[in-house]
């Protein structure tokens, strides 16, 4: 069991560390397309839960990780909390101003809402 669970964070190490490769930047790369959006303006902010796991899915996973992520099994997802779920909740507004999609989640505080996003997130990776 304990191998098992080792091999399954080690397996995940990227999304647990908020997505991405590990390899270092080229040197003459354009900013990091994941960086936060500047404004509101620049970039909505998802209003739904269904929103939100469509917009990690497509921006912020690469193939690999969406085949670990949807890999796991539900009872795992909760090691995604402080990376991925750190990163939902920063950039999508939980803790600031987000309220439509904190009210969305159907729960009480930021941290509830990012694991209902990590949730719906992997249910969508596994009907694919």
């Amino acid at each position: 069991m304990k191998v098992q669970i080792l091999t399954a964070v080690i397996g995940i190490a990227p999304l647990i560390s908020g997505c991405g490769s590990s390899k270092p930047p080229a040197k003459k790369e354009e900013p990091a397309k994941l960086s936060a959006p500047a404004s509101k303006e620049a970039k909505k902010l998802p209003s739904t839960v269904d929103d939100a796991a469509t917009r990690v899915i497509a921006e912020w996973l690469n193939g690999e990780e969406k085949e670990k992520f949807a890999a796991m099994k539900k009872e795992e997802i909760y090691l995604l909390h402080h990376g991925l779920g750190r990163r939902i909740r920063n950039e999508f507004g939980l803790w600031a101003d987000n309220k439509a999609l904190l009210d969305d989640s159907g729960a009480f505080e930021p941290d509830g809402a990012s694991m209902k996003i990590i949730e719906a997130i992997w249910e969508k990776l596994r009907r694919k």
